[in-house]
């Protein structure tokens, strides 16, 4: 056999499988390691990508923080001072908030003082140029340079470019209604700082909630201040005042003092005294409608009665003092005779009377009813009354017909309400009184009460009476006439300077509503014409309640009580 046909060794063969095997086992941990390779950059791309997602997403989320930033730091500064808006009864805006610009500088970012000067008094000519080189070169940071820019004065300082000036925002205090209610309002500063009225009244403590309510209707305040400002013109008056008084809860649907003036006025100053001046809280001899108080104190203590004879036919003669009518009765009156045709010697009788049997009690009934303290309605401007130092027989029986004490329109008004209520001293607010709190003080008996009721009524139904020119035919008002002389320079009592005024109730078997108008210095317009109370102030009153009428809703009150009279209402 030929070499090539020779078969191979087995241990030849043996050799190639290991080789094979080797081979073999070879590429199989190259593949394992490739394996492991790929799986390790399989992870790590994971890891890269899952890190690049998380680091856009904090930079998303960081970008909304830069973002927000940026809007805080540029967003309109809030205002100085945030008031609340102030609302009538009726939900009708009476004081509101408007935004408004103001302008500022830098001055460390003044590039040029001189000619941003120039520029800005051309935008601005209300700017002085010297007032504005002042301030461009002060050391301070940030001054202001004008307040309440008009839309068009921030348009034209806007297009001045000028670095280092700045706009900010407030708020500025509105008044929709101007004038009106002006006295019970108040208004504010610059600086949303109140300074007078319930503007004032509310800076001591601002409410949280974002508006606050008063009992003012200015429906009601509306038709007052119109019907007074007709009398003050057609009696060429000084000034007057008004106030409708809720009789059972002591809240006042509306009070006016003229002349008056208007909040938005943009300076201030130019809102002068005697505008200021609020007549229904300030304090005046009021007269004749202190004999209401003097005949309830009489009847309440059981010194006088309904048909007790005083009489009035001659003057009173007091050492000095002289106490006459001025329309003198010859005949003997009775107690409501007294108040219906408003006798000063009777109010004295009585007093005097009163006097002899409860030495001091007119004076602690005037205490009981708060007329020797500060009335508590809410307007700072409250002033105090003034009594008479000593209360010997004198001052007494002058204080029985309203002379001798001064007194604001307020408190005469709350004290009506307490006489025809039932005898209920509700003390007067501008707030709405949402529940009764602690005991309400009763000073009178519900006896005596109807029977002031019913001497009211009289003063108006009577044909004598000397406010007979306050009826309104079918709502039975009551009331009472004051007429009083004021002191002129002299010192002394000017008979030609009085304060006129009417208090009525309606309807007075049922008192809601108390009505009071005051006319200061009203002047004859015709010879022998006459202004006092019933003359003047009567007739306001009657206008006042037709107007009240049909804004209220109250119904005409006929049928038995049309023809009821004294006679037959015997109390």
């Amino acid at each position: 056999m030929s070499s090539d046909n020779r078969p191979t060794p087995f241990y030849r063969k043996r050799e190639d499988r290991i080789e094979r095997d080797s081979n073999s086992a070879k590429s199989l941990a190259i593949n394992k390691k490739r394996i492991v390779l790929i799986n390790i950059l399989v992870v790590f791309a994971y890891i890269l990508i899952s890190a690049r997602l998380l680091d856009l997403a904090i930079s998303q989320e960081n970008y909304k923080n830069f973002n927000n930033q940026l809007l805080t730091k540029y967003e309109l500064p809030s205002p100085k001072t945030t008031r609340p808006d102030i609302l009538d009864r009726n939900q009708h805006v009476l004081a509101t908030n408007l935004r408004v610009t103001s302008l500022q500088i830098n001055t460390k970012k003044i590039i040029d003082i001189e000619d941003s000067i120039e520029k800005l008094n051309g935008a601005l000519p209300r700017l002085s140029k010297k007032d504005l080189y002042k301030k461009f070169n002060s050391k301070k940071n940030y001054v202001d340079l004008a307040r309440h820019l008009k839309p068009s004065e921030e348009h034209r300082v806007n297009q001045l470019g000028i670095p280092g000036l700045d706009f900010h925002y407030e708020d500025k205090r509105y008044y929709p209604y101007n004038n009106l209610a002006s006295h019970i309002l108040g208004y504010v500063d610059i600086d949303n700082k109140g300074q007078s009225g319930i503007e004032r009244h509310i800076d001591k403590n601002l409410p949280k909630n974002k508006s606050i309510q008063l009992t003012i209707d200015i429906r009601a305040q509306h038709i007052m201040t119109r019907e007074i400002k007709k009398a003050i013109s057609t009696y060429q008056a000084r000034g007057g005042a008004g106030i409708i008084l809720n009789a059972k809860n002591g809240e006042i649907l509306s009070l006016v003092s003229l002349p008056d003036f208007n909040p938005n006025t943009k300076k201030r100053r130019d809102i002068i005294e005697k505008e200021k001046f609020n007549r229904a809280i300030s304090i005046y001899e009021m007269g004749s409608i202190l004999k209401i108080f003097t005949a309830a104190l009489a009847l309440e203590s059981g010194v006088g009665s309904m048909e007790r004879i005083y009489d009035v036919s001659q003057s009173l003669r007091l050492g000095r003092k002289i106490i006459r009518d001025l329309h003198p009765k010859k005949d003997n009156l009775t107690l409501e005779e007294i108040v219906v045709y408003s006798s000063n010697v009777g109010a004295s009788l009585i007093a005097s009377d009163i006097e002899e049997e409860y030495k001091g009690l007119l004076k602690e009934f005037f205490i009981r009813m708060g007329f020797l303290k500060r009335s508590p309605v809410e307007l700072p401007e409250v002033v105090k009354p003034q009594g008479p130092k000593l209360w010997g027989k004198v001052n007494t029986l002058t204080t029985s017909y309203g002379y001798g004490i001064s007194l604001n329109p307020v408190q005469v008004t709350t004290g009506i309400a307490t006489m025809v209520n039932g005898g209920y001293l509700n003390q007067p607010t501008l707030f709405p009184i949402k529940e009764k709190k602690g005991k309400i003080r009763k000073i009178i008996s519900e006896k005596t009460s109807k029977r002031i009721q019913r001497i009211m009524r009289e003063v108006v139904a009577n044909e004598n009476g000397t406010g007979k020119r306050a009826d309104v035919p079918g709502y039975f008002v009551g009331g009472k006439t004051g007429t009083s002389e004021k002191v002129g320079i002299n010192g002394q009592y000017d008979p030609n300077l009085l304060m006129s005024s009417f208090t009525g109730i309606f309807p007075y078997f049922d008192p809601e509503y108390i009505i009071m108008v005051m006319i200061d210095e009203p002047k004859k317009i015709t010879k022998g014409s006459i202004v006092t109370g019933g003359a003047i102030a009567a007739p306001v009153v009657k206008e006042v309640i037709k107007g009240l009428i049909s804004l209220l809703d109250i119904q005409q009150k006929i049928k038995h009580y049309d023809n009821l009279k004294a006679s037959n209402h015997k109390i």
